[in-house]
């Protein structure tokens, strides 16, 4: 769908700002998972795969046309939290399914980050300070 039907069929276009917000995402994630698959298709069909590259292409593509259904719309654009939602259930699931061995990277990298976050809130309420150091911990290479 082009960003004018989405602001047609979800009523975007008038300005109490209610529409389902469920279905919006289920169509987005439709398109989205249609996309794949034709560009799955087409780079098989020439002896190339589908290659991680191709798939961050098309969720940059979901991203813009999320971003500019926000900005076509009337009242207040859509808020972070709700690209948060969309990133979420539509891009994540599908980075799941496809590429399981880059989601699981990204999942390690986003908990050795916490750790690292977690471990150096616990020194600076132990050594009273109360900004953060200069520098690299010494055992943020344990991680």
């Amino acid at each position: 769908m082009k960003t004018s039907d989405y602001i047609k069929k979800f009523n975007l276009d008038q300005e109490n700002g209610n529409f389902n917000k469920e279905e919006f995402l289920k169509d987005l994630e439709k398109e989205f998972l249609e996309r794949i698959q034709i560009t799955k298709i087409a780079r098989e069909s020439t002896a190339y795969n589908f290659r991680y590259h191709d798939f961050q292409i098309l969720v940059k593509e979901l991203q813009d046309k999320f971003w500019a259904i926000s900005n076509k719309k009337k009242g207040k654009p859509f808020s972070d939290d709700f690209f948060s939602a969309m990133y979420a259930i539509v891009i994540v699931k599908a980075r799941e399914k496809y590429f399981p061995e880059e989601q699981e990277r990204i999942t390690q990298n986003r908990i050795k980050k916490q750790m690292i976050k977690a471990k150096k809130k616990e020194i600076m309420e132990c050594t009273g300070h109360s900004h953060p150091f200069m520098g690299r911990f010494p055992y943020e290479e344990e991680f």
